[in-house]
């Protein structure tokens, strides 16, 4: 673990980062000893960027895409979840796939009606579309939209409009035709939030410092409040009581709550309570079924029953912290509070006594709950997690019954194929390690390293596994171990403390690394350091360091023999080293903005870089001249791949693309374009005959190559 001059060495570059908004580059174009060669001026006019999509459809894919959004509707019958990729409709009792509609572009906002099976959802990007499905119907109801981002959609509970809120204006259609009835502007603040009274007659907007209140009979403004100087509402807080004569609503980083009654027709911009400063911000709100309660949860984790009846206005701690989310029982007897340990506890409202808790798995605790939903006859819980996972309990007992995990992966960072090219290794943002067979396209196992991310996974032989993980311990500091890993298990079998710290970069990139050695015997890895470390697996000790880089290395690479090591570098250098005792041998400088990508040919001849610039060379390691393959290629996160018979090269662009083309001619350029997000990660098959690319958009594409 860190010393406390690693943690304090780690907050202040953290904040000097932020401080400067600028990237720092310092150049050393001879390096320590070894030959140094420079690049000449990139020639521009050589770029294939402009070159159209490639009529090229991947053979399959893997994964259900980054999971954004889920919302439940039809008398919390369905579950409809937003992705990258499409929207998905389920049963919310058996969590089973009803429906998937794929779209073009990520969806961004979706809505359920409250009783019956009618789903919207919109599109951003360059489809900037809005869908509608009805049960029963045979093809969605489509119009186009007039902005590009509707961030939230809601419908009526009668199930007669639906709304939507981009950031300065609120949207109204006829829910029966989706004729545009309403268009709201409000051009002093971003549109933050909706709400509809549980009787169908009001609907609260929320923005910055303004809560609007609307009558749905004449689609007409009727109230408004203002804050004044720098208090603001909290949308995410904003709830109406169930017999909606009341609205509450939280401040913005503040321990202080409005209420308000409807029928009084006079919004105060007064608040009705302050908490101590000490408790925070309080980040949920809810009325209790009577309405003449409100649960209280403030950022600090503590966790208040607000009595309204009372002439006091009674607040009552319960014997909880951590808790994120709560929601009542349909009796009102009950509380679920989602604390931060993994644990939802049951607690009854009487007297605070906790009746039981059902808990998260391991792997989930420390994820943040963001709804709590109970069943029909109070009989079942279910938690959203911000991840996207989704998990469900019998109360009666306590048992998980069901969970739903596979939009929870987030960006998928890494990609690799196991050596003999039956399976997909895939590395993700929220930390999770899968197996995919590539003939029948199922998930074989999935592994749960520690930490936070995953951002780099490789193979060797006999099932081991080399995992460059992340875990942010502070603002601006991280840890950054790699695990050997057998595939066939759960569990480590060596962890590589690598004890490096860094700061985040402004695009929120960990860059980590690791790579085993062609004969499976060592490891080597990086942490967006100055240096590179070489592992022996056998033991886990540390046999070998590389360094000289004056910034942070990006990308690391091992010649076919194992016995150069080649480091690109934020200060603008790709280095070769000799792995046997760290000699320097080589270093090739004035790889623009710095050298991001790296990758050996086959041959062990020659090597390539991409620059931050994004201009692609190919450096023979006999002294020859570069060659400029080529330029305006910008991905901040992709690796740069060479097939192993050396005849093809692959890398991730930008615009959600990927790029393959031939070494000796690369104007025969193939772009390949099907995800809906940046792809972070490219590999070959072992026999060369499969492209794999992996996306933010949470699936992997596996394309034939030409």
């Amino acid at each position: 673990m860190f010393g406390i001059y690693k943690w304090v060495v780690g907050i202040v570059v953290a904040l000097v980062g932020v401080a400067a908004l600028a990237w720092w580059v310092i150049f050393d174009p001879f390096g320590a000893d070894g030959a140094a060669l420079t690049l000449p001026p990139a020639v521009q006019n050589i770029t294939s960027v402009t070159a159209t999509d490639s009529p090229i459809a991947p053979r399959a894919h893997f994964g259900d895409g980054r999971g954004t959004h889920v919302v439940f509707g039809a008398q919390n019958s369905l579950m409809a979840v937003a992705t990258d990729i499409g929207l998905y409709l389920y049963d919310a009792t058996s969590l089973t796939r009803r429906q998937f509609w794929a779209t073009t572009t990520p969806v961004q906002s979706v809505a359920v009606a409250a009783d019956n099976p009618t789903l919207a959802f919109s599109t951003t990007g360059d489809e900037r579309k809005l869908y509608q499905y009805r049960d029963g119907d045979t093809k969605l109801m489509v119009r186009d939209l007039e902005e590009s981002l509707i961030h939230g959609l809601s419908y009526s509970p009668d199930g007669a409009y639906l709304v939507g809120v981009s950031f300065y204006h609120l949207f109204m259609w006829d829910a029966a035709t989706l004729d545009l009835l309403v268009t709201h502007q409000q051009p002093s603040a971003l549109t933050k939030d909706i709400r509809f009274s549980p009787d169908g007659r009001l609907l609260a907007v929320v923005y910055k410092q303004t809560l609007e209140l609307w009558r749905l009979a004449d689609r007409s403004l009727v109230q408004t409040v203002q804050l004044d100087g720098e208090h603001y509402f909290s949308s995410e807080t904003v709830t109406f009581a169930p017999d909606s004569q009341q609205i509450a609503v939280a401040a913005l980083r503040e321990p202080r709550l409005y209420r308000w009654t409807v029928a009084s027709n006079q919004l105060s911009a007064a608040p009705i309570l302050q908490l101590d400063a000490n408790t925070g911000a309080i980040i949920d709100l809810q009325f209790d079924p009577t309405g003449d309660q409100l649960s209280v949860a403030a950022a600090s984790g503590q966790f208040f029953l607000y009595d309204l009846v009372a002439t006091d206005s009674t607040l009552t701690a319960l014997p909880l912290s951590g808790i994120q989310k709560i929601a009542w029982s349909s009796d009102g007897a009950w509380l679920a509070a989602a604390g931060s340990n993994g644990a939802i506890h049951i607690l009854s409202v009487v007297d605070g006594a906790q009746k039981q808790a059902v808990m998260l798995p391991p792997y989930a605790a420390s994820s943040h709950v963001k709804q709590l939903l109970w069943h029909a006859n109070d009989d079942a819980l279910t938690a959203i997690l911000e991840t996207g996972a989704v998990y469900q309990w019998q109360l009666a007992d306590g048992t998980l019954t069901h969970n739903l995990e596979q939009h929870s992966l987030g960006r998928l960072n890494s990609v690799a194929f196991t050596p003999d090219g039956a399976q997909l290794i895939i590395g993700a943002e929220n930390g999770v390690v899968q197996l995919w067979d590539v003939v029948g396209g199922q998930l074989v196992n999935t592994l749960h390293p520690p930490g936070g991310h995953v951002d780099a996974v490789v193979a060797a032989a006999d099932n081991q596994l080399a995992i460059a993980a992340s875990e942010t311990l502070a603002l601006g500091v991280w840890a950054d171990p790699v695990y050997l890993w057998n595939a066939t298990t759960d569990d480590p079998f060596t962890v590589l403390d690598t004890d490096d710290t860094g700061f985040v970069t402004s695009c929120g990139v960990y860059w980590n690394s690791a790579l085993f050695s062609p004969d499976g015997q060592y490891v080597v890895t990086t942490a967006y350091a100055h240096k590179a470390l070489l592992w022996r697996v056998a033991d886990g000790a540390l046999v070998q360091q590389f360094e000289g880089h004056t910034s942070a290395i990006l990308d690391i690479a091992l010649s076919p023999d194992g016995a150069l090591l080649a480091t690109a570098s934020d200060d603008e250098d790709v280095r070769v080293w000799r792995t046997a005792d760290g000699q320097l041998e080589q270093t090739f400088s004035g790889h623009a903005g710095g050298a991001v990508a790296v990758a050996f040919a086959p041959d062990g001849q020659s090597l390539a870089a991409r620059s931050a610039m994004g201009d692609i060379w190919l450096w023979p390691l006999d002294g020859d001249a570069p060659r400029q393959l080529l330029a305006d290629v910008r991905n901040p996160r992709s690796n740069l791949v060479f097939s192993p018979d050396g005849t093809w090269l692959a890398t991730g662009a930008r615009n959600n693309r990927a790029y393959l083309w031939p070494v000796a001619d690369p104007t025969q350029l193939y772009v390949l374009a099907r995800h809906n997000g940046l792809v972070n990660a490219v590999t070959f098959s072992p026999d060369g005959a499969l492209l794999a690319t992996a996306s933010d958009d949470g699936t992997v594409a596996l394309w034939d190559v030409p």
